[in-house]
């Protein structure tokens, strides 16, 4: 038997240990692997050192496409995933 998978052009995103999220594809074209990424967050500097905390959750919005990340830092941030930029951030 096998077994058909659908791929689609939508991202995985992953959280890390070490203050991190990927945005990965599952469609093997070129084109479509070029828009993976990751990105640092859930860190913070305090006296020139840089504390990396890990990323624990992740909820994402399916209207406006963007997502939420909540780390042990205590905050939270809005991502938009397509333009790779953060949109705000919530304390504690």
């Amino acid at each position: 038997m096998l077994l058909n998978i659908s791929v689609t052009v939508l991202p995985i995103v992953c959280t890390m240990l070490v203050g991190r999220v990927a945005v990965e594809y599952l469609d093997p074209k070129p084109e479509i692997q070029k828009k993976k990424y990751a990105f640092k967050c859930h860190r913070v500097k305090e006296d020139g050192v840089e504390k990396i905390y890990p990323v624990n959750a992740i909820a994402f919005h399916n209207v406006y496409s963007t997502f939420a990340t909540g780390g042990s830092d205590g905050f939270v941030y809005i991502w938009d995933g397509f333009n790779k930029k953060r949109l705000c951030q919530f304390r504690k």
